[in-house]
């Protein structure tokens, strides 16, 4: 029974290290490519499994934080999209503040009716 069933369980094997191969991202596979590790795994069919799972995919933990690629985050949910908006406000705020000093200091006499400029 054993001699029967062992072909097909090295088949399977085979089959579902290929498939993790192909379905893997770039990022996560740490030697060699794709190509290269479906070959090594059609010419030792056991063995060459073994050593995709061993030394061909990342599967700690910083591969699911470090190196994958960030989730995208609407605006209106992202800390730092919000903060940044809150100094932009600030930023125009504060401008808005220093030009009406600035206009102040310039003629402190002028009433804020009295248009100079249609007088002739």
């Amino acid at each position: 029974m054993l001699r029967i069933l062992f072909p097909f369980l090295v088949i399977a094997f085979d089959i579902f290290c290929i498939v993790d191969v192909i379905l893997s991202k770039s990022w996560q596979i740490k030697t060699l490519n794709k190509v290269f590790w479906i070959i090594i795994i059609l010419l030792l069919p056991v063995i060459g499994g073994i050593l995709w799972f061993i030394f061909g995919k990342d599967r700690g933990q910083d591969s699911a934080q470090g190196s994958a690629p960030r989730r995208t985050v609407a605006p209106d949910d992202d800390p730092a999209y919000l903060s940044k908006l809150a100094r932009e406000q600030e930023q125009q705020d504060r401008i808005r503040d220093l030009e009406a000093q600035l206009g102040d200091l310039d003629d402190p006499d002028e009433k804020p009716g009295d248009d100079r400029s249609t007088r002739g």
